[in-house]
């Protein structure tokens, strides 16, 4: 079962909503978060009902959704889940007699706003977070929320100065460049500064993708591939091997196995999820298969990832896994997990070798067919068809152990490896 609460300005218009599209993405460079609800309008009691601009909008939607049979019985038939889909302010009103569109969107549009004239400056010493802080609370038209991810090292700033030629989205992008991090509006309309190596939440989508064909792509930066194939043997028809005999599964699967010896050294092993190719019966096939696979994956340096889900809208920056394709059976499962074990030990191995070569801790090698990223981009449909939701993922986001600063890149004119280019003239 699957319910709404909506509410624009100070009413609440949960019974007339007809349907509800949202765009949201971590990327602040690209429009504002899209928010479109469409409503039924008896009467047109919501025709030239709610000023733009200061008119604010909330999305809840909700599912009883089950991970488990053992979860379903423990909540003896609701397990309600919520999510909060999107917060903004109304920017449209389109009315006809019968229907209602409202057209909102995040509050990033305000940070494009120039800093006012006339303020308070800056005292320095002043650390990032603070300096942020301080300059995103003269925006006061509009309230814009900080929230500054503890696991953001703080810098201290001996010298740097805005003035109204700056706008409020200079000022983040400078603070996010000396902290290595990375910023965006989230669902409930906070200004997120949060390290690329946090998440919101840890989510397998398994029990919610849809028709494998509607996962649009699996690509990503890549070095280590594994096939598995599936040996033939020639059969007598009686479980006996007869070269004369027709071709019948095997009792081993093949793993084909392919990697790229100079990207391993320069940014550690990258292992994309395991393929299974049952039309696969040999060996050769399964390693050019393999090799073939990997020079797609080193195509993309950090190509996206794009799944439909229904039931379900994982948060901005939450790290998702699913599981495009299953062995056809337990026992093929049983083979292939008992391959992977023998596979990881032997690239494990060579893994540590490496690390201790180049005096860094080895990374865990895990072999899996599971698909993980972190949902950096997210489009919802919500209708009486039902709920749908489809995400942009990024693999190469979780591969960050240390998130590039302005330190990383080198010494600018406002001092040992920081430049800020908002000085006093």
């Amino acid at each position: 079962m699957i319910d709404h609460k909506v509410t624009i300005g100070n009413d609440d218009v949960s019974q007339e909503v007809i349907k509800i599209n949202t765009q949201q993405s971590l990327d602040t460079d690209s429009d504002p978060g899209k928010i479109t609800i469409v409503l039924a309008n008896p009467h047109q009691k919501y025709t030239n009902k709610w000023p733009p601009q200061k008119t604010s909008i909330k999305i809840i939607l909700y599912n009883w959704v089950y991970y488990s049979e053992a979860e379903r019985a423990i909540a003896n038939g609701g397990a309600q889940k919520e999510y909060l889909v999107a917060t903004g302010h109304m920017t449209d009103l389109k009315a006809t007699a019968s229907e209602v569109t409202v057209v909102g969107e995040c509050d990033l549009g305000h940070l494009a706003d120039a800093l006012p004239k006339d303020h308070e400056g800056l005292e320095m010493p002043i650390s990032a977070k603070e300096c942020l802080t301080t300059i995103l609370g003269w925006h006061t038209d509009e309230v814009i929320t900080l929230d500054w991810d503890p696991a953001l090292k703080d810098k201290q700033l001996d010298k740097i100065t805005y003035n109204s030629d700056n706008t409020y989205q200079d000022v983040c992008e400078d603070i996010r460049s000396i902290v290595g991090a990375i910023y965006y509006f989230g669902e409930d309309n906070v200004l997120y500064f949060k390290s690329p190596t946090s998440n919101n939440d840890l989510i397998s989508l398994d029990p919610f993708v849809m028709n494998p064909e509607q996962t649009f792509s699996l690509t990503g930066f890549r070095n280590i591939v594994t096939v598995i194939g599936n040996q033939s043997l020639a059969s007598d028809g009686n479980g006996n091997i007869d070269p004369n005999g027709a071709t019948t599964p095997g009792s081993e699967p093949i793993i084909g196995y392919a990697e790229d010896l100079d990207s391993i050294a320069e940014v550690g092993p990258l292992q994309a999820p395991a393929e299974y190719a049952y039309n696969i019966k040999s060996q050769a096939e399964a390693d050019a298969r393999a090799q073939q696979l990997l020079e797609f994956y080193k195509m993309y340096k950090n190509a996206e990832t794009t799944v439909q889900v229904a039931g379900i809208v994982p948060p901005l920056q939450s790290i998702v896994t699913y599981t495009p394709f299953e062995p056809i059976s337990d026992e093929e499962l049983a083979k292939a997990n008992t391959a992977f074990a023998d596979r990881e030990k032997v690239l494990q191995d060579q893994e540590n070798a490496r690390a201790l070569a180049q005096g860094r801790p080895a990374v865990a090698i895990a072999l899996t067919n599971e698909v993980r990223g972190i949902v950096i981009a997210k489009k919802v449909d919500y209708s009486i068809d039902g709920l749908t939701c489809e995400l942009t993922l990024s693999p190469g986001m979780l591969d960050i152990e240390t998130p590039i600063t302005s330190d990383d890149i080198g010494e600018g004119e406002g001092g040992e490896g920081q430049q800020y280019p908002y000085e006093d003239d």
